[in-house]
């Protein structure tokens, strides 16, 4: 991985394991001894977090990453990662701290609905396609 990346992932996160924050029955934080409590950011791991694709791994950017200690990325809580049953609230915390995308506009109806502003994302987004 390219330390760069790392780095960038680590600062976003305050150099510390999301779980916690989370999700609060995530539990405290812990190293693979089973040390349990502070992480030093050396011992922290940053997992790929990326849409339903079997077989198919995230790409590697600060967009597909997020920073987890040991036991919340590979250790298991009564038989189970916390970081592969937890997916969907890892995928909408990196959505939060993306943000909206450069050249990617949401739109917002107005609030009286009328032929030139369509009620609903779907209808405008395929009217702007059209020639």
């Amino acid at each position: 991985m390219n330390p760069e990346v790392r780095q960038q992932v680590l600062e976003r996160d305050h150099f510390v394991c999301v779980a916690p924050a989370l999700d609060r029955d995530a539990g405290p934080c812990g190293d693979k001894w089973g040390n349990v409590g502070d992480v030093p950011i050396a011992e922290l791991e940053l997992d790929h977090v990326g849409e339903m694709r079997m077989g198919k791994a995230a790409p590697t950017d600060t967009d597909h990453l997020v920073t987890l200690c040991w036991r919340h990325h590979q250790g298991l809580k009564a038989g189970r990662n916390w970081a592969t049953s937890h997916r969907p609230m890892l995928r909408a915390y990196l959505r939060r701290k993306a943000g909206p995308k450069e050249g990617r506009i949401r739109f917002t109806p107005p609030l009286d609905h009328t032929e030139d502003f369509p009620a609903d994302e779907a209808t405008a987004w395929a009217r702007e396609a059209r020639p």
